[in-house]
């Protein structure tokens, strides 16, 4: 996790609907994690960027966004994971997580609140995908 400078720094990016976080050298490989679904659907998102696609390292960084859908950042290194829980509301939030591009790597659904998803791409850990748990 990061200090609470950095927490807090990461909260108010969150108030806006959309947000850039730029965690890692311009020239690795941009990824974009978007939230939508219901309108004002509160979540949380942990997220964690690598700085190599084949090892983990402690140079990765490490950030924690809450927000409400609609919602989309960007998450530049080599590898990204997040997990992703619904917070609050009774709607239903979609989760996308792209390459720079747009190429989508992993989408799923949260209907309940409770159950969270692990999003990644291509890493360290495998090929990427998403798993509820």
């Amino acid at each position: 996790m990061i200090g609470k400078q950095g927490a807090a720094a990461f909260l108010a990016m969150s108030m806006a609907a959309s947000a850039a976080i730029e965690v890692a050298d311009a020239d690795s490989a941009p990824y974009r994690l978007e939230v939508g679904g219901d309108i004002h659907e509160r979540f949380r998102a942990d997220c964690r960027v690598l700085k190599s696609a084949s090892v983990e390292s402690k140079e990765d960084k490490f950030f924690t966004v809450v927000d409400q859908a609609p919602a989309q950042f960007d998450l530049n290194g080599e590898a990204v994971e997040c997990v992703v829980r619904k917070l609050k509301g009774d709607g239903t939030i979609t989760v996308m997580l792209r390459q720079g591009d747009g190429v989508p790597i992993a989408f799923s659904r949260l209907l309940s609140r409770g159950r969270q998803l692990r999003l990644r791409s291509v890493g360290p850990w495998g090929l990427g995908g998403v798993k509820t748990f």
